[in-house]
């Protein structure tokens, strides 16, 4: 598992191009008018197509609309949706289910209409409520992120520049796109998982901290429609600096090493990597487990020092000795950027090839 705020990315520029877009098309969508920030910010990005206002005739019934406006712009909500951290995030979306209820003048109907199996919310009475959830999607519009050509998918992953799976560390999620002269540009991307599923949490389909890169696997083989609380699980997202370790054992009944956690900083990091079979999947890498341990059995714990010392002239760093020996990245800042670097770096700990010291970040850049 990897704390996405730790990383050495430009999550600031990633934010900001994120909110830009999203307050533009759900202003418009909601109120007929020009993003505010068009004309008051110079740094706006150029997207005449989303800027401009409309008037949106979608809306069956006028007071949802209003109540819509009222809830995400009139009481100053949609930065905080857009950009709130996930404890704001819940905080938001409990209070937008009391206002639901509220609307339609019924405890619990949110609650009722959220969890009626899907082929049936069209059936729903009063049909009023399946209308107003309709009208939502179409503001809250997570779909606008697979073609729009100003921002989509792409651009967000791309900024965020994430190379490896944020939950098992062990696929790359690279963005890269075809040449430009192909109509479709897209190649290859992470996928975006809702932490907050969308189908219990149709509020916070867009929200820039519920949307997780995540490789094919973890997404929608393992995690998918599962309910997490921040109470109980880890978030990527989350301010408090959590850990757990690999450590690695002889398996008598299996005749080879394994893995398994130790040292989690907290239950909840252990419990979302079981609940998410992380100990499992690096079950299939025994292998690379296996190179390890044979690189300590055949060198001494000087092996970094000795392969540096070849190449006095070449001043390389610790950091370049270990990536070059090993393929992985050594700091916790940088392990997104090649898979297997978290699983790696703990278990020469454990083998003691590495010192133990570099558990720490490396701060200099």
């Amino acid at each position: 598992m990897i704390n996405i705020n730790h990383l050495n990315i430009d999550l600031e520029y990633a934010r900001k191009m994120h909110a830009d877009f999203f307050t533009c098309f759900i202003t418009k969508k909601l109120t007929g008018k020009a993003c505010v920030t068009s004309n008051s910010n110079n740094d706006h990005p150029n997207r005449p197509v989303f800027c401009k206002g409309y008037d949106d005739k979608s809306f069956k019934y006028q007071n949802q609309k209003d109540f819509l406006i009222k809830f995400l712009i009139t009481q100053g909500n949609l930065n905080d949706l857009i950009l709130g951290k996930p404890e704001r995030l819940i905080d938001l979306n409990d209070a937008f289910k009391k206002s639901v209820d509220n609307l339609f003048n019924k405890v619990g109907v949110y609650e009722e209409y959220i969890n009626t199996k899907k082929e049936l919310k069209s059936k729903f009475k009063p049909n009023k409520v399946h209308c107003f959830f309709k009208d939502l999607a179409s503001v809250l519009n997570y779909s606008i992120l697979s073609n729009d050509k100003d921002y989509n998918s792409y651009t967000l992953t791309s900024n965020l520049g994430i190379r490896s799976c944020v939950y098992c560390n062990r696929t790359y999620t690279i963005t890269q796109r075809k040449r430009k002269d192909v109509k479709d540009g897209r190649l290859m991307s992470p996928q975006l998982d809702h932490w907050f599923p969308q189908s219990k949490f149709p509020l916070l389909e867009i929200s820039f901290h519920n949307l997780i890169p995540s490789c094919e696997i973890c997404n929608s083989r393992v995690k998918s429609d599962k309910l997490f609380t921040l109470e109980d699980y880890f978030h990527p997202y989350q301010d408090e600096n959590v850990s757990i370790d690999f450590g690695y054992r002889y398996s008598f009944m299996k005749k080879r090493y394994q893995f398994y956690f130790k040292n989690p900083s907290d239950a909840k990091i252990l419990r979302t990597c079981k609940e998410m079979f992380i100990d499992q999947m690096y079950d299939g890498h025994s292998e690379e487990l296996e190179d390890l341990i044979t690189l300590r059995k055949e060198y001494s714990e000087t092996y970094l020092d000795s392969l540096k010392s070849n190449f006095p002239d070449a001043n390389l760093s610790d950091e370049l000795i270990y990536l070059l020996a090993f393929g992985t990245e050594l700091y916790e800042k940088d392990f997104h950027k090649r898979p297997l670097s978290k699983f790696k770096r703990d278990i020469l700990i454990d083998l003691e090839v590495i010192k133990k010291e570099t558990k720490i970040s490396d701060t200099s850049s």
